[in-house]
């Protein structure tokens, strides 16, 4: 079955449509006209657009052309009495992880690790502990093999009631198969954090990783809701997946101290998310969890609000930007090789351009 990009609610409606079918066979136009209608909200963009948001900030991003890229200025605003720190911020949004999965590897290459500390959501926290660590392709090699397994991206599974993406499956396998040095890591005392939505507030929660939360965290926050069929738990309560309810923590990283941000984006410069007109119909289904319904419904204000901080930042802070190009082949659980080789190339070539290091001056 082919790829294609659902929104959370998306998947619970989709799901629902299934279970009436698998119920009643009369009801099952219902489902294929649902999945008609996910299909045709699933288009990418057109073009590349390069531009400097307010002199604040620098953004590098490919263009249409050879993933060329361009290096906009800076304005450098002299700090106030917080102490300068420097933040790297990663956004998720699973298969599309391929693209922050190539930029960790041109930084790593460069052995450039300014940070002071760092902050991933669902795929980008698990590109983070392998950048982190110092694995050299540990994220892409996860994301081209590990996440492309049946035993991770299941449309059978999910239709007979199991579930569609098994993160726990996805994280403790890839840990057993590929090397992850964390001693390394934890030696290093570089925090990683990992953003989580509470079940139970509908709102974002920040874990510093650590050797006995690790496991935890890491789950939760990559759990898309309804394509993952269970809440994990992290110090006993109920979380799902951190983008719902902070996908871009680049203000939470500004209120730490961060005056200096470097954020990797998995969509677009320029793009907007729009709320989904199919999560009112979701709500009879979730009454027993209100504050992740009122989650679902902020979620594209909150997506936004990140983008406008970005766009809009303090005085005193400077932000750079590292995206892909509106022509990125990947989508949320894109599986065809090509397609993530492609991305994964274009991330390199990003990552190696903020460095201002041409791909043969590479180190790796």
């Amino acid at each position: 079955m082919p790829a294609l990009l659902y929104e959370p609610n998306e998947l619970f409606l989709l799901d629902f449509m299934i279970s009436l079918w698998r119920g009643a066979g009369a009801l099952a136009w219902m489902a294929c006209a649902i999945v008609k209608r996910l299909r045709s909200s699933c288009a990418l963009g057109k073009t590349g657009l390069m531009r400097t948001i307010k002199q604040k900030a620098v953004i590098y991003f490919p263009s249409p052309v050879r993933f060329g890229m361009v290096n906009v200025g800076l304005e450098i605003v002299p700090g106030g009495d917080v102490m300068t720190q420097h933040a790297l911020v990663v956004e998720g949004g699973a298969m599309r992880g391929i693209f922050a999965a190539g930029v960790l590897d041109a930084f790593l290459e460069c052995d450039y690790r300014p940070f002071d500390f760092s902050v991933g959501v669902s795929a980008g926290s698990t590109n983070l502990i392998g950048y982190l660590a110092g694995d050299h392709g540990r994220s892409r090699r996860i994301i081209t093999d590990h996440a492309c397994r049946p035993d991770f991206i299941n449309w059978q599974r999910f239709m007979a009631g199991g579930h569609l993406c098994d993160v726990h499956w996805l994280w403790h396998q890839s840990l057993a198969e590929v090397p992850l040095a964390l001693d390394r890591h934890w030696q290093r005392d570089v925090p990683l954090w990992v953003v989580t939505t509470s079940v139970e507030a509908g709102s974002p929660c920040y874990f510093r990783a650590q050797p006995d939360n690790l496991d935890e965290i890491m789950t939760a926050s990559c759990s898309i809701p309804f394509a993952y069929r269970d809440f994990p738990t992290v110090n006993g309560h109920a979380m799902t997946d951190g983008g719902l309810a902070d996908s871009i923590p680049v203000r939470w990283a500004y209120e730490q101290g961060a005056r200096e941000i470097t954020v990797v984006l998995s969509r677009h410069q320029g793009y907007r998310k729009k709320p989904s007109a199919l999560t009112p119909l979701l709500k009879p289904w979730v009454k027993d969890m209100p504050a992740l319904y009122e989650a679902m419904l902020k979620r594209a204000d909150i997506y936004n609000d990140s983008l406008e901080f970005i766009a809009n930042p303090p005085a005193d802070c400077q932000i750079t930007v590292i995206a892909p190009d509106e022509h990125f082949p990947v989508s949320r659980l894109t599986t065809n090789p090509r397609k993530l080789d492609v991305g994964y190339q274009q991330g390199h070539w990003a990552g190696l351009k903020a460095l201002g290091v041409a791909a043969r001056e590479a180190v790796g």
